[in-house]
């Protein structure tokens, strides 16, 4: 698994995204994440086995999700963009089911064709909170 957050630390790092807007951003680089064969087995076994996980190998899955959030932070640090917490998390937890749930479960769910529109009105109720 180190190897994993490895690869997937150096494939955030070279996820050159800085002409692009927030959302084309931000949906780049769950798409990266969501791409890959291998960490989508790793949800898959943290999803059917964690309970019989040893603490290490859960410690482990957290450092390789950290990957993800850290590159999604730094994102949402340099937009200059105001997005409260309860707005990020909403914005997280769609995108995961979006680009990651629908490939574990082979769904393809018909929302993903349309993640851009969905992602953007959860942005714009964010700038109209503010």
């Amino acid at each position: 698994m180190k190897e994993v957050i490895e690869e997937s630390n150096l494939a955030m790092q070279n996820l050159d995204s800085r002409q692009q807007t927030f959302l084309a951003s931000w949906i780049d680089i769950w798409t990266l994440w969501g791409a890959c064969s291998v960490r989508l087995s790793l949800y898959r076994i943290m999803i059917g086995e964690q309970v019989k996980m040893e603490a290490q190998a859960v410690a482990l899955f957290a450092d390789f999700e950290a990957v993800l959030s850290a590159r999604l932070s730094l994102l949402r640090e340099s937009s200059g963009l105001f997005i409260d917490e309860s707005r990020y998390w909403i914005l997280y937890c769609t995108s995961h089911h979006l680009f990651i749930n629908s490939a574990l479960y082979s769904s393809e769910c018909h929302v993903r064709a349309n993640a851009n529109a969905l992602l953007s009105s959860i942005l714009m109720e964010s700038e109209s909170i503010r």
